[in-house]
């Protein structure tokens, strides 16, 4: 049923192209750092939010940690980052880092991506 559900998701990303992320790692209660994707896209005149992902980080959660699970799993699903419109993420040094952080090695990727830091 979730393999349904995420092929559901990626061929409505496909379709429409233009998608943004809200990126945030935390760790669970067994102290496994987990990073949790989330999309927004348009579907049918409608902005649709639903999760992308949830992916377990390795030991060490530098941006480029972040960008290279995120990165894996949207070249599996097709996505490119060309396509990509908006990141938002907490205000973390993984996360926003001026040079080692995901968004900008994101933004090497895109330069024309916005970025919304949340608090």
């Amino acid at each position: 049923m979730s393999g349904d559900i995420e092929c559901n998701i990626k061929s409505k990303i496909l379709k429409h192209k233009l998608f943004a992320l809200q990126v945030d790692e935390s760790t669970d209660i067994t102290g496994k750092s987990q990073l949790l994707v989330f999309v927004r896209f348009i579907n049918d005149e409608t902005i649709v939010e639903d999760v992308l992902c949830c992916k377990e980080l390795p030991e060490t959660r530098k941006g480029q940690d972040v960008f290279d699970v995120l990165n894996s799993y949207l070249e599996y699903c097709g996505l490119n980052w060309k396509n990509c419109v908006g990141i938002c993420t907490d205000g973390t040094p993984a996360m926003t880092g001026c040079l080692k952080g995901f968004v900008p090695i994101a933004q090497k990727q895109n330069p024309n991506v916005s970025f919304i830091e949340k608090h």
